[in-house]
């Protein structure tokens, strides 16, 4: 998928080499726009055979559109989103065991045989309220640990980079972050630096 440098410059980048992404920013800073480039990139690029994608919406603004799309699912309820969660980490267990009976490392060395499933999440604060926030967190862990081998990606948008709502367990594990402006040096440290 594209991006740009600061510069106006494309950047390209394959999901093999960028396999979960954080993305960070403000009200009006551009960050829907870029979790839709990217969203959109992906859908162009891949087939409906080779690419399904979960997108969880909390505020049911940022995503409905592409809920009339065969390989897309919304859900727009935290509820919702912990099951989806739960039941990506079964997936992620079955693809495994499937990997790991094939002799293979990853879904691409498996000639082809599993799709790549795509979780975006829009507001990631959202989901951390006090009801779900120990779900969420361990099925996002799990996933970001162990997802990319499967085919499992994870792409988390949050207009509150805080260390409360994502922990350094998860930064740690999310590799590309993308920080656009944010209210303060303190969380943008939290992005960039992951401290």
């Amino acid at each position: 998928f594209p991006s740009h440098d600061m510069y106006g410059n494309n950047i390209y980048t394959d999901l093999v080499d960028a396999p979960h992404m954080l993305i960070a920013g403000t009200t009006g800073s551009g960050k829907s726009v870029e979790v839709k480039s990217i969203v959109t990139q992906l859908l162009k690029s891949n087939s409906q055979d080779n690419l399904h994608m979960t997108m969880i919406d909390p505020k049911q603004v940022e995503f409905m559109v592409y809920n009339r799309l065969n390989n897309v699912d919304v859900v727009t309820s935290a509820e919702g989103a912990v099951d989806v969660l739960s039941d990506l980490c079964d997936e992620m267990d079955m693809r495994s065991e499937i990997l790991k009976n094939a002799h293979v490392s990853n879904i691409e060395e498996n000639n082809g045989k599993m799709n790549y499933e795509i979780v975006v999440i829009d507001e990631f604060s959202d989901l951390m309220s006090r009801d779900y926030k120990n779900d969420t967190l361990n099925y996002v862990l799990r996933l970001a640990q162990m997802g990319r081998f499967c085919g499992i990606h994870l792409i988390i948008a949050t207009q509150h980079p805080l260390a409360t709502i994502i922990p350094t367990s998860i930064r740690g594990n999310l590799p590309v972050k993308i920080c656009l402006q944010v209210p303060s040096v303190t969380q943008s440290r939290v992005i960039v630096t992951g401290k």
